[in-house]
């Protein structure tokens, strides 16, 4: 197996681990969010070290292509909220029997995520245009969607809500606030996971053929040979007809 060949594998295995594991963080915010939060705790950091790894191997493609492939971005960004939210989710495995309910920690929670919601927003914005710069290249066949920042962008929303439902403690919001962020999370979590399908099947049609002609491609000696030999069988052939 050639290191592209490796490299290639590596992104769509990695981006399917995600797309099942965002799966599992949407169920395990829904149904066992107020049951079994260390789950929900562990389920997010491995998301976490999912997209660490999912950014290790955009770093490797960007590394091993010759054009102009803008991967350092998105690296950065993803890596960068990735960090963020496992420090958030030791904060809050610290403080789990408060549930972030005790100053300033239910502050600092609002601080993180914002940040992380940003940051993680960007850094798949930047992808999008890093599959972009690939469908230029001619390594993809089609270019990047939008639906996995947007998903974010959409699902601060109900994030901020639950903050503030934690910081009103033991009280409860109006009934109407509570279906207007549940409506919100499952359309976030709707185009997320749309997104992360189309991320894994796009990546899982990268040209691989285009690889094969670079890594065997021949220097410029074999080359003017191979162009001799032709010519000298050109002139035979001319020569017999």
């Amino acid at each position: 197996m050639s290191e592209r060949s490796d490299i290639t594998k590596h992104l769509v295995y990695s981006a399917w681990i995600l797309t099942i594991l965002q799966m599992l963080k949407v169920a395990g915010s829904y149904i066992f969010g107020k049951y079994a939060i260390e789950l929900v705790l562990v389920v997010d950091a491995a998301f976490d070290f999912a997209l660490i790894l999912f950014s290790i191997g955009l770093i490797r493609l960007g590394l091993s292509l010759s054009e102009n492939i803008k991967w350092k971005l998105p690296s950065i960004f993803l890596i960068s909220s990735s960090l963020i939210d496992i420090v958030a989710l030791i904060l809050a495995y610290i403080n789990l029997k408060a549930s972030w309910n005790m100053k300033p920690f239910i502050y600092v929670r609002l601080s993180f995520i914002v940040t992380y919601f940003i940051v993680l927003a960007v850094g798949f914005i930047f992808l999008r245009n890093t599959i972009n710069s690939l469908f230029n290249n001619s390594y993809l066949p089609r270019k990047g969607q939008w639906y996995i920042p947007a998903g974010i962008i959409v699902l601060l929303a109900p994030a901020i809500i639950n903050w503030y439902s934690v910081l009103i403690y033991p009280l409860v919001l109006y009934a109407w606030i509570e279906n207007v962020s549940l409506i919100l999370f499952l359309f976030a979590a709707f185009l997320i996971i749309l997104g992360f399908f189309g991320l894994s099947s796009t990546l899982n049609m990268f040209n691989s053929e285009k690889y094969t002609i670079e890594d065997y491609s021949l220097d410029s000696d074999d080359a003017n040979y191979i162009e001799d030999v032709e010519l000298l069988e050109n002139e035979i052939k001319g020569e017999d007809n």
